[in-house]
């Protein structure tokens, strides 16, 4: 995310869309009830009317104030409209879609800790490496594309591996052996990654990192070799949750999320008293200002008053608030903990 001007002074972000990992940030920043400009497009008739007319659509820059929004593949921000454009009414209903080398302005009634916190980590995670992992065994390849946000799971394939078949060189397992090299280079180019992880648990991935040295040379100097003890999705998870690609996510926002939910999981299964998680006591702790730190998953932030006083009951005692992704691995422990958990500054009765 490139962020073009922060104007505190008057609660104005203008920023540009650079990944489809910033649609992450953007989601947890913006809220309903902030305005937000950018550029759609509204249908124009061409042609005498009672004739046969032709729409076309035309690029206008608008103003709307915000109700809700909706993620896919685009960040799709819904709102009605406040600014005076031709051939759209004020107050109608609509709508701004976010993608790639989109440019928005948002602007709140005031921009609370987390969120300006959540704009410093979108600019660190936008100049992050990125990294493609394949993992295999002797049955199967598992690929997966890691974003500072989290991995995103790219399919697998069936394997019938054997080092006595593979030597022989004419049958099925050199023909798997060239099928995994050959995707690995697709998939790299694909995702235009800077990193290749593979990884197995025995020879394999010496084998194929040969076959990629022959086959794609250019593919095969951005591989790095890791032991794993799977070839499907436990092995991704356990390059991730190991040290093997703290180069790659090093101060990312997966790494980060990872690291504060296993702390306060770490203390709350020593039964530390000052770990407590719900919405019910945390309030009451926040109120008290005995919160030092929250972790809050995104799936709760959906426009509750309750919530939102939380934060700010939590940020005027001076505590830290950090929204954790709910799509993360970190994010589902946190939403099988109720979705938020909180370090308190004293043992609070």
């Amino acid at each position: 995310m490139l962020v073009q001007n922060l104007d505190q002074k008057n609660s104005r972000l203008s920023v540009r869309i650079d990944s489809l990992d910033d649609l992450v940030f953007l989601k947890q920043i913006i809220e309903s009830g902030d305005f937000v400009t950018g550029r759609t497009y509204r249908k124009i008739k061409l042609g005498e009317e009672g004739s046969r007319q032709k729409s076309i659509k035309k690029s206008i820059k608008i103003k709307i104030r915000v109700d809700k929004l909706a993620f896919d593949r685009f960040l799709r921000i819904h709102g009605t409209v406040e600014t005076e454009v031709e051939g759209v009414a004020m107050h109608s209903a609509h709508s701004i879609e976010v993608g790639m080398g989109t440019e928005l302005e948002i602007e709140k009634e005031n921009w609370k800790k987390y969120q300006l916190t959540l704009i410093k980590n979108a600019e660190e995670a936008s100049k992050a490496p990125k990294a493609l992992i394949c993992v295999l065994d002797d049955e199967q390849a598992s690929f997966a594309h890691i974003t500072s946000s989290g991995y995103t799971k790219l399919g697998r394939i069936s394997l019938r591996l054997s080092k006595k078949r593979y030597e022989e060189q004419k049958n099925q397992g050199y023909k798997d052996i060239q099928r995994v090299a050959k995707e690995i280079d697709s998939k790299f180019n694909d995702r235009k990654v800077e990193m290749i992880i593979l990884g197995s648990p025995l020879f394999w991935k010496e084998i194929v990192k040969k076959q990629l040295d022959e086959d794609f040379p250019e593919t095969a100097k951005k591989v790095h070799l890791k032991d794993v003890s799977s070839g499907d999705e436990d092995g991704i998870r356990e390059l991730i949750s190991g040290n093997a690609l703290d180069k790659i996510i090093k101060n990312s926002q997966l790494s980060r999320e990872e690291d504060l939910v296993n702390e306060v999981l770490t203390q709350l299964a020593k039964n530390s008293k000052l770990i407590i998680y719900g919405v019910k006591d945390t309030e009451r702790a926040a109120e008290a200002g005995a919160v030092e730190s929250i972790l809050i998953s995104e799936s709760r932030l959906d426009g509750s008053e309750k919530i939102k006083e939380l934060i700010d009951n939590v940020e005027n005692s001076g505590g830290t608030v950090n929204l954790i992704s709910s799509s993360s691995p970190a994010g589902k422990k946190l939403n099988g903990l109720k979705g938020i958990i909180a370090k308190l500054r004293y043992n609070f009765e």
